[in-house]
C-alpha cells in the first residue's frame, strides 16, 4: 500500500514551496513512481520519478512559481506508481 502525506496541499499564487512524503507500506515489493503537472509554467515536483523501496519513504518537493492564480481553476498534479 502506497500512501501520500498530506493528501492534499495548497500553494499560494505567490509562490512557495510544499513537501510531501510517499510512503511504502509494504514490506515486499519496491514501488516506481511519476509526477505529472497539467501547469508545468507555475509547478516544478523534485524528483519527477523515482522508486520507494519496501518499508521506506521518499520526500517530494512542490514548488510554485510566482505567478497569476488561474481563477477557478486549478493545477491538478497526477501521482502515478505501480510495482517494480
Amino acid at each position: 500500500m502506497v500512501s501520500v502525506e498530506p493528501a492534499a496541499i495548497q500553494v499560494p499564487a505567490a509562490g512557495g514551496n510544499v513537501s510531501l512524503q510517499l510512503m511504502n507500506g509494504n514490506a515486499e515489493v519496491r514501488f516506481a513512481f511519476k509526477l505529472k503537472s497539467s501547469n508545468n509554467t507555475h509547478y516544478r515536483v523534485n524528483p519527477v520519478f523515482g522508486f520507494v523501496e519496501p518499508g521506506a519513504a521518499a520526500q517530494i518537493e512542490v514548488i510554485r512559481q510566482n505567478g497569476p492564480p488561474k481563477g477557478r481553476r486549478q493545477a491538478r498534479d497526477l501521482l502515478r506508481w505501480g510495482s517494480s
